[in-house]
């Protein structure tokens, strides 16, 4: 969701920015221009808003929300409903990413910039320091730039919550104290006359206010007017004496003196009150002995909402905390880790109010030794005071001295670029006070009760925000297809986002398609992510070089395949290593960020890694080498495949596995239908790839044949499109009938199937003429059956009866029982389409027979199936329901539950169940076929939702297709 502006020094209120507003004198700010409100419902709903604001990117207990939205009575029966209700309410508005469920209550997560008491305290901050440099001017702009944030007393409305009370209070205290300042340096500039109306109205309001008194004597002095200033200090003392029964304090009482005697005041600074000497001194001292190490936060820090906010309750969570709160973030080379870390640290450091140190551990810095704990520990205690003769030599005692000086102070440790964890854990304070954020590339699973996060590249949005933020809107929004491009090119990954834009801001003359284009070609892409001292390939190659050999070439030759993710299996067979070593290789690419665990047995690169890999390849790895590891793996997929099709097929595709090389490779050992079909689900977006990576025209053609049962099954259409068309270019290459044959009917049945019929015609046309003149009878059948499909779907009713009866007659001849009783089916599906009941009713029945005699479990599922919708067309819909049932039931026994034909079904039974008037049966199965076509990814999540919730949803075009 965009960026929100939180406002609470008035009114509660919650803005979104139509457009982002400059920052308000260097202090980071989401400010709204054009915005608009969000509703934030009930006053109990922006109490619990008050409350989660009041402790922004920390967790909030449940039971504290309780007290406190209920703490005029016990809290009724019903409110932790409420409580739900309300956050659900508020994630409505915000989006979930925002607003939490974490272990210990919920936590609001709120950007830097976004809460405008933050923002006050920040300037006020800022204010400070700037008085403290002696850039009075700057303190007084920034100042008064915070108190122009106020509207109203904090939480307005609100207050008689108590904790909104007291946090009104304090904030109220603030701004009071901002004022004195603001007054302060207005005075030392000589604005003297101006901050008179001013002060005037404000003891009006705190006519106890010693500070404000005594600068109004200041400025009236200055101005000539000692009379009114004596007078004021007179109305002071009064009302310190009504009031509290106090005389002035010692400050105002000299400064009460001065004027009398008639001191030259207007030469001197400003005296200080007893708030002074109780304040700024002290935290003076404080800080000049508190390091604060850490690196500036990034301006252009996007994204990382979640797990910024996770770690950041981390680490702020001191609630029954034994030992120190550990963070430990992992991820690849230039995935953001330290920038993540550096950002947390600023967001907690008002929680580690006695320091934050920063130590670069330099774990994978190319051409930098990591730094050896006791280097380390020796420049954290020197952080801490240590002198040099403080400084153990020995590692373990100079870890137990930062024991000792970290016991009860509140001490934050950012240890960046981590080798691993023997080298974080003697930095590790033992405190419950402290925190430590850790970063390294490998997840340093053995640091005890360490809380976990592990970096992905961004999401799309989140990238394009970054791009932006670094860009500039203007270049962005001229271009958005190209900066989509680029963001692309850059994998999401933020190092490459911030090099490409680095490149293109010192670039004003080139357009953002400029550096698309040059990023797409695959060979000069890590060289155009290059600038300066950063460098994509430069933040991989640590981690490459800490592989052992047989890791290494691991590495190098999973780069080879074009597919989205490798399989055990098939990197067993890449590298020619046994399958049980091969796992522990990937787990090591794992380790060292260099693949990503995707499931079970399943690994994968990112798109940059891949190039790097490559480059790597041809340094290391010979032409030979790589291209024997390339058909290596080919090879296991054709055996796998063809294991597949045995597994499922009927006797017609068993026949054309011959088709292509023998190979001694075993493939996967694939038994049963359910076997076959979580194959295909894990496999299906890399085959298309697999077959393009074949390395001969037969073996391409092979690899389809072997592949069109199980994808025709499983409803992989698209798939089976993309891989058949891959198989009819190649199969013109072959010069072989017999391939041009194979090749043109399996790409023609796909487009008969899901894609265009017309097309389908064109390609069955061609394999007809193919098989007629090889002289193969029992495939010409297969072609007339699949014309006649397509027939039937381009509405040529008469031409589809003809192909089937013409295929029916040659099934017949050769005693083909099986293949006759498919023929069937198909006639009596065009017969039902035309209208031609009857007719339709006896064809599948025949084939139905045929199927139970020759035990084809498909066929007599998709028979009873045919027969069922025959019933509804004729207006029985009591004997459709008795049908589709006993069809699911034939489903099951085909392990076919899973399947587009299983889908129609419940299909077809929610629809006689609707003709029966019986809606919810009607609606619970339309959902159960929304869910299968949901988990094959034939429908979209939209469309699921709409069948699930409607009465009477348009049949799917999936199901439409077939029925």
């Amino acid at each position: 969701m965009a960026e929100l502006a939180f406002s609470v020094l008035g009114r509660l209120e919650v803005m979104v920015p139509a457009r982002n507003g400059p920052a308000d004198a260097g202090v980071a700010r989401v400010g709204p221009i054009d915005t608009e409100p969000v509703d934030i419902g009930s006053r109990k709903q922006r109490m619990l808003l008050g409350l989660l604001l009041r402790s922004a990117n920390r967790p909030v207990p449940s039971s504290r929300l309780l007290d406190a939205l209920w703490w005029d009575g016990a809290p009724p029966s019903s409110s932790k409903v409420s409580i739900r209700l309300y956050v659900h309410n508020l994630r409505q508005a915000f989006g979930p990413e925002r607003l939490m469920s974490t272990r210990h209550g919920y936590l609001l997560a709120v950007h830097p910039g976004e809460l405008d008491s933050q923002r006050f305290e920040e300037f006020l901050a800022r204010g400070r320091r700037a008085m403290e440099e002696e850039d009075v001017a700057g303190a007084a702009s920034l100042l008064r730039a915070g108190l122009d944030l106020w509207r109203d007393p904090a939480y307005a409305g609100l207050t008689d919550c108590p904790p909104l009370g007291e946090e009104s209070a304090r904030l109220e205290e603030l701004r009071l104290e901002a004022l004195h300042e603001r007054l302060a340096a207005d005075l030392s500039l000589g604005r003297n006359a101006d901050v008179i109306p001013e002060l005037h109205a404000l003891i009006a309001d705190h006519p106890t206010r010693e500070r404000f008194t005594a600068q109004l004597m200041i400025a009236l002095y200055r101005a000539g007017r000692q009379a009114e200033a004596l007078r004021a200090y007179q109305r002071t003392r009064q009302a310190l004496v009504d009031e509290l029964g106090l005389e002035p304090g010692p400050e105002l009482r000299e400064l009460h003196q001065a004027v009398l005697r008639g001191d030259p005041v207007a030469e001197r600074k400003e005296p200080e009150t007893r708030a002074d000497k109780a304040g700024v001194p002290v935290a003076k001292a404080v800080q000049a002995s508190v390091p604060a190490e850490l690196p500036a936060d990034m301006e252009a820090f996007t994204g990382r909402t979640a797990e910024a906010a996770r770690l950041c309750a981390a680490l702020t969570d001191d609630d029954a905390r034994r030992s120190a709160a550990v963070c430990a973030v992992a991820g690849s080379g230039g995935i953001g880790k330290s920038a993540l870390a550096v950002h947390v640290a600023h967001q907690v450091a008002d929680h580690y109010g006695d320091g934050r140190l920063y130590v670069d551990l330099h774990g994978s810095t190319p051409g930098v030794q990591a730094l050896e704990p006791i280097e380390a520990l020796s420049r954290v205690l020197r952080s801490l005071g240590a002198g040099s003769s403080g400084v153990p030599a020995d590692a373990d005692e100079a870890a137990a001295r930062l024991r000792t000086l970290t016991e009860g102070r509140r001490m934050l440790l950012v240890l960046d670029n981590a080798v691993d964890a023997a080298q974080v854990r003697p930095l590790l304070p033992a405190s419950p006070t402290c925190g430590v954020l850790v970063t390294s590339r490998k997840v340093l699973a053995t640091l005890d009760g360490a809380v976990h996060e592990r970096l992905d590249v961004l999401p799309e949005d989140d990238a394009l925000a970054l791009l932006a933020r670094l860009l500039g809107a203007a270049r962005m929004d001229a271009e958005p297809e190209a900066a989509a491009e680029v963001v692309r090119r850059c994998g999401r990954l933020p190092l490459a986002i911030r090099i490409a834009a680095a490149r293109l801001t010192g670039r004003p003359g080139w357009k953002v398609r400029t550096l698309a284009d040059r990023l797409a070609a695959e060979e000069n892409r890590l060289s155009e992510l290059e600038i300066d001292d950063r460098a994509v390939r430069t933040s991989f190659m640590p981690s490459y070089r800490d592989l052992d050999y047989v890791t290494a070439r691991m590495f190098r030759l999973a780069s080879l395949l074009d597919t989205a993710d490798l399989g055990v299996a098939a990197a067993a067979a890449l590298a020619h290593v046994p399958v049980a070593y091969v796992e522990t290789l990937l787990d090591r690419l794992a380790d060292a960020q260099l693949a990503e665990p995707r499931g079970p047995g399943r690994y994968g690169m990112h798109d940059l890694l891949r190039l790097f890999a490559r480059e790597i390849v041809l340094e290391e790895e010979s032409e030979q080498e790589s291209r024997q590891a390339v058909e290596r793996v080919l090879l296991w997929y054709l055996a796998t495949a063809r294991t597949a099709t045995k597994a499922v097929a009927a006797t017609r595709r068993t026949r054309l596995l011959g088709l292509g090389p023998e190979t001694d490779q075993a493939g996967l050992a694939l038994e049963s239908a359910d076997d076959v079909y979580a194959w295909v689900d894990a496999e299906a977006r890399n085959l298309p790839a697999i077959v393009g990576q074949a390395t001969t025209p037969e073996l391409t053609v092979a690899l389809a044949t072997a592949l069109y049962t199980p994808l025709y099954l499983r409803g992989r259409w698209r798939e089976q499109i993309a891989i058949g068309r891959l198989a009819v270019e190649a199969a013109a290459r072959a010069d072989d009938l017999r391939y041009q044959a194979v090749a043109h009917s399996d790409l023609g049945g796909a487009m008969t199937r899901f894609g265009d019929p017309a097309e389908g015609v064109t390609h069955l046309k061609a394999a007809l003429v193919a098989y007629r003149e090889i002289g193969d009878l029992w495939d010409e059948s297969g072609q007339l059956n699949l014309l006649g499909i397509a027939y039937s779907k381009l509405g040529r009713f008469e031409e589809s009866t003809a192909s089937f009866l013409q295929a029916l007659e040659h099934d017949r001849k050769q005693g083909n029982r099986s293949i006759e009783g498919v023929t069937l089916t198909n006639l009596g599906n065009v017969h039902q389409k035309a209208g031609r009941l009857a007719h339709a009713v006896k064809a599948h029945t025949e084939s139905l027979a045929i199927a139970e005699e020759v035990g084809n479990t498909i066929g007599v599922a998709a028979a009873l199936g045919h027969l069922a919708e025959a019933d509804r067309m004729t207006g029985a819909p009591v004997a459709a329901v008795e049908r589709y049932l006993a069809a699911l039931d034939a489903d099951r026994t085909a392990n076919m539950l899973e399947t587009p034909l299983a889908a129609e079904h419940w299909w077809g039974l929610g629809q006689a169940h609707h003709d029966l008037g019986e809606r919810d049966q009607a609606r619970l199965c339309r959902g159960r076929c929304a869910a299968i076509l949901d988990r094959l990814d034939l429908i979209s999540a939209d469309e699921r939702r709409t069948i699930e919730t409607s009465d009477d949803p348009d049949t799917p075009e999936v199901i439409s297709r077939n029925m």
